[in-house]
């Protein structure tokens, strides 16, 4: 394994090539720095609105390197505690 410096959506990590196949591999922790970085916990409102004849809600726009136009998600709706929640596919 050879160490590099190599981007990751935009940031700079410390990561591990193979010489002979050429796989990447990035420890745990600089995966979780890196992720706490980009990714910081979104706790906000957003407003349902209208697309077409659906009820819809609006990303955050740093989501959008992860649920980008034309991907699948998962919705799940919780009636009990009125939880609607979203999964990357």
């Amino acid at each position: 394994m050879k160490e590099e410096n190599k981007e990751m959506f935009g940031e700079k990590t410390r990561s591990f090539v193979c010489k002979k196949c050429g796989e990447e591999l990035i420890g745990i922790k600089e995966a979780i720095r890196v992720q706490e970085k980009l990714l910081p916990e979104i706790d906000e409102s957003r407003k349902v609105i209208k697309v077409g004849g659906s009820a819809a809600v609006t990303l955050p726009s740093k989501l959008g390197t992860i649920f980008k136009p034309g991907s699948t998600v998962h919705v799940n709706f919780n009636a009990k505690k009125m939880e609607l929640t979203i999964r990357k596919e």
